[in-house]
């Protein structure tokens, strides 16, 4: 199979990991309910500074937005992080709502989530954080309240588990279902700080199934690989995490690496990109105007791209179909991504549609992927 991919490689090229089907797929029908696997997208508040609006977000292809972020302080006050976003996150609750997606409020964030460590220690702190995350779930009619705590540390597993505790008895006293979710760690890393039962309270746990490959690889890997990724859903399921709460993470963003030129390769440190980071509209504008060799790795089912002196880790539209594949025959909940102002408007090369076709089994037909090998 990979001899007769690599005879056609010049015929190939770039194209058949961004064009699977050449016809424009319709709006798509929402799915029998006992059918319906989870599709979760974050929304970042700063979406709106590149003009994608709450107008412009594919809601068809979703079932549930978290929208990202708002931040707590030391005392639990909670804050849009972008106030500037306020009238554009009210267009997303109710055009979201209009089309039958649930809207969840997502608080912290990877560089937001220092406020934390004080709230959960101090019990009137998480009193406030409570009533002001209640308060706004009211407010704004939003059907849920998605944790980002990156990451609770050594020492926090006690007091973490007490605002689980707290948040959900809370929660459940509301006279309409609010949803609790939270992003956690792909691995034990920063993962065996957090205590059992702080998962267990979680209504579904939105694993970041992505990140493995950084500087602090001695070899290339990729930034989200199938291998990987399952690793990461066994490690929740050995803490006694049923499969129906979890969700499946999705990179809407590749890896650049200073002189890597496979898997497995060396390299020398971040390669182009926003400090080595390429988030797919951008990364496809990079692929057309450099001369990029596109690679496919069977045993992880991701692509990557050489040239430029470097190598980029990303997925592409089969990886991501192949991701939707997966969870759509197990028990996981779903797929939850990462982020979709990342992804472009055209359903040829949208991420989120690939991933859409994958869950669904919607347009289903040969997979193509690009030669394998370098």
């Amino acid at each position: 199979m990979i001899k007769a991919l690599m005879k056609i490689a010049p015929i190939l090229a770039a194209a058949l990991w961004v064009n699977v089907h050449a016809t424009e797929p319709k709006a798509p029908k929402a799915p029998a309910a006992k059918e319906k696997k989870l599709l979760m997208g974050y929304y970042p508040n700063w979406s709106h500074y590149s003009g994608f609006t709450a107008d412009k977000i594919p809601f068809d292809y979703l079932t549930h937005l978290l929208y990202a972020f708002y931040i707590t302080d030391n005392s639990g006050n909670l804050t849009n992080s972008d106030p500037l976003d306020g009238p554009n996150f009210k267009e997303v609750i109710r055009l979201g709502h209009e089309k039958g997606v649930k809207i969840l409020l997502s608080i912290g964030g990877a560089s937001q989530s220092e406020g934390f460590k004080a709230v959960v220690a101090s019990p009137s702190a998480r009193a406030n954080f409570i009533k002001n995350a209640i308060k706004l779930t009211q407010d704004f009619g939003i059907d849920g309240i998605d944790l980002d705590w990156e990451f609770p540390g050594e020492g926090d597993g006690d007091n973490q588990l007490k605002l689980h505790r707290e948040l959900r008895a809370a929660l459940d006293k509301q006279p309409r279902k609010i949803l609790f979710t939270a992003a956690v760690a792909a691995t034990d890393w920063f993962g065996k700080w957090s205590l059992d039962e702080t998962f267990h309270l979680l209504d579904y746990l939105n694993v970041m199934s992505y990140d493995y490959m950084g500087t602090w690889e001695k070899a290339v890997i990729p930034n989200s690989g199938m291998d990987l990724s399952k690793e990461s859903m066994s490690y929740y399921e050995k803490r006694g995490i049923p499969r129906s709460k979890l969700v499946m993470g999705a990179a809407f963003y590749g890896k650049s690496f200073d002189a890597g030129t496979a898997m497995g390769s060396g390299f020398e440190g971040k390669g182009s990109g926003n400090d080595g980071i390429w988030v797919w509209k951008e990364l496809l504008v990079q692929l057309k105007s450099v001369p990029y060799k596109i690679r496919w790795d069977e045993k992880t089912q991701t692509e990557y791209a050489v040239g430029n002196e470097e190598i980029i880790v990303f997925n592409g539209i089969p990886s991501q179909r192949v991701r939707g594949e997966y969870v759509r025959n197990s028990d996981y909940a779903g797929v939850m991504l990462w982020d979709l102002n990342g992804d472009v408007p055209d359903t040829k090369k949208s991420l989120l549609v690939a991933l859409y076709r994958g869950l669904r089994g919607t347009n289903r037909g040969a997979l193509q992927v690009p030669p394998a090998g370098p």
